[in-house]
């Protein structure tokens, strides 16, 4: 499940491909459980997946106006990135930003 969801992305995000196969397959329902989740074993509730998206799916990611530096008025609000795991929250993911080759919670 890591191998391919490297395909055009730097085998130095192995970890985090790892990450999110391990997120996803806590996720979903497995036979010597009945047919429960990990996590729904653990929560005593289902799993919400309406958040997943697909590893490496292309994103823009929001510069916050604290960090724009002063005169960029003109300048871009956003950089693109890639999709590459998941947070606690469903509201937050791990993205990686090729320009920057670093990954940030964002």
């Amino acid at each position: 499940m890591c191998r391919p969801a490297l395909e055009d992305l730097p085998p130095s995000l192995w970890s985090e491909a790892f990450n999110w196969a391990v997120y996803l397959r806590n996720r979903l329902p497995d036979s010597a459980l009945n047919g429960k989740s990990l996590f729904e074993l653990f929560n005593n509730r289902l799993p919400s997946i309406k958040h997943l998206r697909p590893f490496s799916t292309l994103c823009i990611v929001h510069i916050p106006k604290e960090k724009h530096p002063a005169g960029s008025k003109l300048k871009l609000r956003g950089v693109d990135g890639k999709l590459v795991g998941y947070t606690g929250t469903p509201s937050m993911f791990y993205v990686y930003i090729p320009s920057q080759k670093k990954v940030d919670v964002f």
